[in-house]
């Protein structure tokens, strides 16, 4: 029975694998939405021959000096030496991931704003990577402010990605050291835990993911750890463990089913209930998903990164069962983790083996969660841009594919044919991509090729090539693709179409063509916010407050949003009001000479005389090409009857600023006190 079992493994292995290669090279001419198929279509010849070549190579080594090389790598300082070899290899091919998973939105978040924003669901992972940007705004990385916090923010999120590497590789050397294997074979194992489809985001992505590899690994080996000795401490490290990953960023909390396993396992291992424990678990399971759907589905701003039955427009037909998504996933799955296939038809013949192993069950439990959580995520960028994020929380495969291969070579040592086989693919079938993920010069040629046949997305495809670009300081570039904005962007054109309707009067034109760019866009805030400007010109207040709320759900913290609702109290009359939105914007934009002004219009407004003379001196003395404080210091300086201080004022006013609304009433003010100074 294990010999039979055993050819099965190692067939099956061979059989993905050339499935694997024969997708690479034909699979693209037999699929019309095959994004996961067609990446060799854009990589130079020389490197596909190089990657098989290479590939048969390190099968051919790994099984023909399987023990050698194993032996090779077996003591302290050889490890030592590997594992900061591999690390270094890691920041020499740094990933271009502002193309991934709103890499760009991140660096924006950071570096283009005058205060950085916590988020409660992401607080541990903005605390740090705001730690490592003030670091590097210290460095004097560029001349031009502007520039030199991209770089800094660039590089924050970057070394974040660097140091969970970096723990990611030292956690999965102790956890292979800990399944108690052979010298020879941990070499085997190691790659088989620390590579697979979570490989794309160790060369510097931009995001959090990085964090959950680095929290999923380490809770394996926690697992791993207190169940060969169970303490009290080992099972508090477990929970410390999931509690740091959920603080870094809430979706860690897909551990918790594996946790609560783990928990009621444990600590009664020779009397324990598996039952009862995996009922725990699958309950919480369950529970988790109906929390999701429910309180976050009710959510019009966390709603859009989760998927329906109807899915979300405009992609109604993308839905959480739809055929598109389905085929996605398939794609997904296999690209990713096509051994996955191989692990589960080994742990089909290991039944037995799972009952008196608490790690394994917890793994195939954070493998079932992991895979629910990426099934029932919405690729709000589209599947080619958000696919490097989804692999983070499909690492327990690795981990478990580790597992059974432990016991699959204990029980034979000639088993080790396989191990060699799916630690030589493990190492090497990421290559076959990474190219089209790791140099935007691949990549975008590859997200073209997807944007052509899902129109829908040309917009936010476009805007993450252009951002790309300029982070690289690529300008030509980055302005290439900006100008494809209107060309092949529909959402695009309709809303500069009715900028320029607005701009001739043609007000209610306008409004019909962006109330129907919300109704296919309902998470897109540029079109809302239009809308409430165009209706409060119109004088209609109450039509334009839905959509200023609605952004401010979409995007809290935005400064367009929050000058809008700030423009709506005011010229509603509600002056507290806007007095209360200048102190929120204050309080996020410190440095914003906007927000300032605006809070020296209000102070004069509300009788504050004293703090809005103070706020138009700061703003002097900030910036002396700014037109309004010149205007609130003529309006106190005509109120205290110093009417040549006011002339004076007033037509540094106009000077500074000829096309204002408020030129008629100055000129006219001017007028007055240029008489009354000559009568005198």
């Amino acid at each position: 029975m294990v010999k039979k079992q055993t050819s099965l493994t190692f067939y099956t292995t061979i059989i993905i694998i050339a499935l694997f290669i024969l997708g690479r090279l034909y699979g693209g001419k037999l699929f019309d939405n095959h994004w996961s198929f067609n990446h060799w279509s854009y990589l130079p010849a020389w490197y596909v021959i190089l990657w098989l070549v290479v590939f048969g190579g390190v099968i051919f080594l790994f099984i023909r000096y399987f023990e050698k090389i194993g032996l090779f790598f077996s003591t302290r300082r050889r490890i030592i030496i590997g594992l900061t070899g591999l690390f270094i290899i890691t920041i020499i091919l740094h990933f271009d991931s502002f193309l991934y998973g709103g890499g760009n939105l991140r660096v924006a978040l950071i570096g283009q704003t005058d205060k950085i924003i916590y988020h409660w669901y992401e607080l541990g992972t903005t605390a740090v990577v705001a730690v490592f940007f003030h670091l590097f705004n210290l460095l004097p990385l560029n001349s031009v402010e502007v520039w030199q916090t991209n770089i800094a923010a660039v590089w924050a999120w970057r070394t974040l990605a660097y140091l969970t590497t970096a723990l990611s590789i030292v956690v999965s050397a102790c956890l292979i050291k800990e399944l108690n294997v052979k010298t020879e074979n941990r070499f085997y194992l190691f790659l088989i835990m620390f590579f697979g489809g979570q490989s794309l985001l160790y060369f510097g992505f931009i995001g959090m993911e990085p964090v959950i590899i680095a929290v999923t690994i380490w809770f394996a080996w926690a697992a791993v750890k207190a169940s060969h000795r169970f303490s009290l401490g080992k099972l508090l490290w477990l929970w410390l463990i999931t509690l740091v990953g959920v603080v870094m960023h809430l979706t860690a909390l897909y551990l918790l089913p594996a946790l609560l396993y783990l928990t009621f396992t444990l600590p009664f291992k020779k009397r324990a209930r598996p039952y009862f424990s995996i009922f725990i678990a699958f309950i919480s399971l369950v529970a988790l998903i109906f929390i999701t759907f429910q309180q976050l589905g009710a959510s019009l701003k966390f709603s859009q990164y989760l998927l329906f039955i109807n899915g979300h427009l405009p992609r109604y037909d993308y839905g959480l069962f739809s055929w598109r998504h389905i085929g996605d996933m398939l794609q997904l799955f296999f690209l990713a983790i096509p051994m996955a296939i191989v692990m589960k038809i080994t742990g089909f013949y290991q039944k037995g083996w799972l009952k008196n192993n608490p790690p394994a069950i917890a793994g195939w439990l954070m493998v079932s969660t992991g895979a629910i959580l990426v099934f029932i995520a919405n690729p709000v960028n589209n599947i080619v841009l958000d696919f490097p994020r989804f692999t983070a929380y499909l690492t327990a495969f690795s981990f478990l594919m580790a597992l059974v291969l432990t016991k699959i070579i204990n029980q034979d040592k000639a088993n080790f044919r396989i191990l060699a086989l799916i630690a030589a693919a493990a190492l090497m079938l990421p290559f076959s991509y990474l190219p089209a993920y790791v140099k935007i010069e691949q990549a975008k040629y590859y997200l073209e090729d997807y944007l052509q046949k899902n129109e829908s997305y040309y917009r936010t495809g476009l805007i993450t090539v252009r951002d790309a670009h300029f982070y690289r300081g690529e300008f030509k570039s980055a302005d290439y693709w900006e100008w494809q904005l209107p060309v092949k962007s529909l959402e695009y054109l309709n809303l500069k179409g009715t900028r320029d309707l607005i701009a001739v009067g043609r007000n209610e034109e306008a409004l019909t063509v962006l109330y129907q760019e919300v109704s296919r866009n309902p998470f897109w805030t540029e079109p809302r916010d239009l809308i409430a400007v165009v209706q409060m010109n119109l004088g209609r207040f109450e039509l334009a407050k839905s959509q200023i709320d609605t952004c401010l759900m979409l995007e809290p913290y935005k400064k367009v949003h929050l000058s809008n609702l700030y423009r709506y109290y005011r010229d509603s009359g509600n002056l507290l009001k806007a007095g209360e939105v200048i102190d929120r914007q204050v309080a996020l934009f410190p440095r914003d000479n906007e927000v300032r002004t605006d809070e020296m219009i209000i102070n004069y407004r509300l009788g504050k005389i004293k703090t809005a003379d103070s706020l138009a001196e700061l703003l002097m003395a900030t910036d002396a090409r700014l037109p309004f404080p010149y205007l609130i210091k003529g309006f106190i300086s005509e109120n205290s009857d110093q009417a040549s201080a006011a002339i004076r004022f007033y037509q540094k006013f106009i000077e500074l600023g000829p096309t204002e609304l408020e030129i008629p009433l100055v000129e006219k003010k001017l007028d007055s006190l240029q008489s009354l100074l000559k009568n005198k």
